[in-house]
């Protein structure tokens, strides 16, 4: 057992193997860089339905090295018949982009839109050093530091969990 979510195991999907105290994904040349997924509607699902909207804590207790964890994220994802359809779009990078990452839409999006909204959030699963990325939306630069080696102690392996 690597972690739990509100006292329940966590249970990772198939091409995850055990590496290092931790569960990472089984992809070549990664080296020490870990990403795992899990589905956790079964241990969300029931507190969230008994509940009455708004902020839910959540207790998350790991079983490994806490010195090589950036992080966790855990995304829900929902719907609800009162409220607009919308698109969530969750892009793991776990890849070599060449860095430069475009999301091309079929049709423009429209920002004027009363109903519009756009959310970005970055997790840097493995940055080293004095190592520092640019990025910048539309043209427009949102930061030219993200990354570099303070998010864990010890030595330079990093990893993030996204559940």
């Amino acid at each position: 057992m690597v972690l739990t979510l509100n006292g329940t195991p966590v249970t990772y999907g198939d091409g995850i193997i055990q590496h290092n105290e931790i569960i990472v994904m089984n992809t070549s040349n990664s080296g020490e860089l870990g990403t795992s997924r899990a589905d956790v509607t079964y241990i969300v699902k029931p507190i969230i339905d008994v509940g009455t909207g708004g902020v839910y804590n959540f207790n998350l207790v790991e079983f490994f090295n806490h010195d090589w964890i950036d992080g966790h994220a855990l995304v829900v994802v929902y719907e609800h018949p009162s409220l607009p359809e919308a698109t969530v779009a969750i892009f793991d990078g776990f890849a070599d982009v060449n860095e430069t990452f475009s999301i091309n839409f079929t049709n423009p999006l429209n920002p004027n839109e009363i109903i519009f909204f756009a959310e970005m959030t970055l997790g840097i699963s493995f940055s080293c050093c004095d190592q520092k990325s640019t990025v910048m939306v539309n043209e427009q630069l949102l930061t030219n530091n993200a990354g570099g080696g303070d998010d864990a102690i010890g030595d330079n392996s990093v990893h993030t969990l996204v559940i």
